[in-house]
């Protein structure tokens, strides 16, 4: 089940940012802010969008939008193993990761939907579709470009590298994959 966050609205998140909430309703009107209108017809935005947006701006989010929300973390792989050796991995980190799974390509797509990860960590073979196709649609969408990607593979040939550079993947790993090694990508790529 995905917890619904908090909802803002315009002069609220203009006040945080120390902005017009004019700007606020330009980013709404251009489709970059998903907004709800009340019955009034005032806007509500979701602060996890609204955080969502300012890292893909690359504006600093505020400390009120982020403690709230533990960073997000999909992973998709259809051996049991080494899904299990990931999510724990994530879990000893003591970051506070909130982490999903999925066993195969179509159940991550729907969780990148419903989720909203801010990193995927995807395996290139999976029963229907296959993990680099997850990943060239979530860089492709516009609402979920922003995601970082981490590909772990027990297929490291140069065709996959080089797919996986063309669609944007941010790190390409070689299974089996130490924990030290995984977490220093994960670190580096969450920034």
């Amino acid at each position: 089940m995905i917890k619904r966050t908090k909802l803002l609205s315009t002069g609220s998140i203009g006040k945080l940012l120390g902005m017009d909430r004019t700007t606020v309703w330009g980013w709404i009107k251009s489709g970059k802010l998903p907004a709800e209108r009340t019955i009034g017809g005032q806007y509500r935005v979701d602060q996890q969008a609204l955080a969502d947006l300012l890292r893909e701006k690359g504006i600093p989010v505020p400390r009120e939008l982020a403690d709230d929300h533990p960073t997000r973390v999909l992973i998709a792989d259809d051996d049991p193993a080494v899904l299990g050796f990931l999510e724990a991995t994530l879990s000893r980190d003591g970051s506070g990761f909130e982490i999903a799974t999925a066993t195969n390509g179509f159940a991550a797509g729907k969780l990148v939907a419903s989720f909203r990860p801010h990193l995927a960590v995807i395996d290139i073979q999976m029963p229907g579709l296959g993990g680099l196709d997850v990943c060239a649609d979530i860089k492709k969408d516009k609402a979920t470009k922003v995601i970082k990607i981490i590909v772990v593979t027990g297929y490291p040939t140069p065709e996959n590298r080089e797919r996986a550079r063309r669609i944007g993947v941010e790190k390409f790993l070689e299974k089996p994959v130490g924990p030290e090694a995984f977490m220093d990508a994960v670190h580096s790529v969450l920034g």
